[in-house]
């Protein structure tokens, strides 16, 4: 057979291999994380209640203030959360309230002062020394008052809710002293706290919100979880423009499984964007809505308890053509995987220990029938956790023999850092099939095919093009 030949089906053979091995990656996991589509940007009705104590300032005098995140913009707490249940009426009324300023720092201040004072820098507008703005207060908000119906709702519905206009000459500048309905979304309590177990958080009760224009927003009695459903449509935008979230508050940390509810005539967006924050990280998923299944995974998480945890669903795509393609929002449903105070269910696992030492790893292979076998019980708390640098083993047989050791082998394992206790992790596997967050991913199970057959081809060409060139040399020769 003619050299080139031969290359030509060492490339068909690694396209074959390589494309099966892209297939597979992806039904290893129901979504898969994505770095291509990215959701830092500000979105509409955006909040963040983990709280920082800050300075606030009236009239020169100091105080500490307690500032949380609202439209992305820092505000003070109660100020924030009037501000947020505003927000939520005028949405209603077809009106999105956006901040463009609330609360700043001394610094901050001190900048737009040095602007105004030497006219080179923020237009050289008007602003109070440090120490003197309304807005070192974190009770004023400057709003979008120039966007069409805003200023007019404002002027009918702001003292309602707790707002007055204190500048006659800026239309835009709004504060919050007290009053108004109360509520909001950073509250001390929880809209509700799920068990140990997990449990279902629905689009009908409190944990669930939805933003940006409520137009937009569907909602469909008599389909999906407790009689009813949300769903809005995919679009081509680089942020979101109709989004929810699903507040999440659980009663003790833990790895949990994560599921949607989708109902199969409304859930029809193929790569529905969603976030899932657990604990201190962010997972983002492209997941496909239009499986059969009624309940489809998203992928199993680690949630600290409390905290600030969510789940949002985003309704833009970047590049995005096709029409009517629904996004449902309606339930989400956490189950718990394991329990965090005893050993996974071990039953029929047995185990070859070979001699511990210093970085070496258990051998979790089946043992020999006729060999001594050391089991793990539920109640050895600890005992999945992996060994570290320990004796007392026989060295003989290579493996524990006796009661003693059985203990020696219970103390050493309490003594390694916490690490769960599933199988996999006892065998210190790579979870290259997760995200770094700790979220579903199959992005690195193609990424290592890729480089893998990547680097197989090109040795196997190198190899039969110099074959080639001898076999040129020699006719030459010749």
């Amino acid at each position: 057979m003619h050299p080139l030949y031969s290359i030509l089906i060492i490339l068909f053979l690694s396209v074959i291999s390589l494309a099966n091995s892209w297939a597979e990656s992806f039904h290893q996991c129901d979504g898969y994380a994505t770095q291509d589509i990215s959701y830092n940007q500000i979105k509409s009705g955006e909040y963040d209640c983990s709280e920082r104590t800050d300075t606030g300032y009236v009239n020169g005098d100091s105080f500490p203030i307690q500032v949380v995140t609202m439209d992305g913009k820092p505000a003070e707490l109660e100020s924030a959360n009037a501000y947020w249940v505003m927000k939520q009426a005028a949405l209603i009324d077809g009106i999105d309230l956006q901040i463009s300023s609330a609360f700043r720092t001394w610094a901050e201040q001190e900048y737009l002062y040095n602007c105004y004072l030497n006219q080179n820098c923020n237009n050289g507008n008007l602003a109070a020394s440090p120490g003197y703005s309304n807005h070192q207060s974190g009770h004023a908000f400057d709003l979008n008052t120039s966007d069409d119906g805003v200023l007019n709702w404002l002027n009918n519905h702001g003292t309602r809710f707790g707002f007055e206009r204190t500048v006659p000459s800026e239309p835009w500048h709004w504060e919050w002293w007290g009053g108004g309905p109360g509520g909001g979304p950073c509250t001390s309590l929880p809209c509700q706290v799920m068990d140990r177990e997990g449990g279902l958080l629905d689009d009908s009760g409190p944990c669930f919100q939805k933003f940006g224009p409520m137009m937009y927003w569907r909602q469909v009695n008599g389909e999906g979880e407790e009689g009813g459903l949300h769903w809005t449509n995919a679009y081509d935008g680089d942020s979101p423009g109709n989004w929810a979230r699903w507040q999440i508050y659980l009663s003790e940390a833990g790895e949990y499984l994560l599921e949607v509810s989708v109902s199969t005539e409304y859930g029809i967006c193929t790569q529905t964007p969603y976030l899932v924050k657990h604990g201190a990280h962010e997972t983002h998923l492209i997941h496909n809505q239009s499986a059969t299944e009624y309940w489809q995974s998203l992928g199993v998480f680690n949630f600290e308890a409390e905290g600030t945890q969510y789940v949002e669903v985003y309704d833009n795509i970047p590049g995005w053509s096709l029409q009517n393609q629904h996004i449902t929002a309606d339930a989400i449903r956490l189950t718990r995987q394991r329990s965090q105070d005893s050993n996974p269910d071990m039953a029929g696992i047995e185990m070859d220990i070979d001699p511990v030492v210093s970085g070496e790893e258990m051998n979790m292979a089946g043992t020999n029938p006729t060999e001594e076998r050391v089991g793990l019980d539920e109640e050895n708390e600890g005992g999945t956790e992996g060994m570290g640098e320990q004796s007392g083993f026989d060295g003989s047989e290579n493996r524990m023999t006796s009661e003693n050791d059985m203990e020696m082998f219970n103390n050493m394992v309490d003594e390694r850092p916490q690490m769960g206790g599933e199988l996999e992790q006892v065998l210190d596997l790579d979870n290259d099939s997760r995200s770094t967050q700790g979220g579903m991913s199959c992005s690195p199970v193609y990424k290592d095919s890729v480089n893998l057959y990547y680097q197989l081809m090109v040795i196997l060409c190198l190899l039969f093009i110099f074959r080639w060139r001898v076999i040129l040399a020699n006719k030459t020769k010749t």
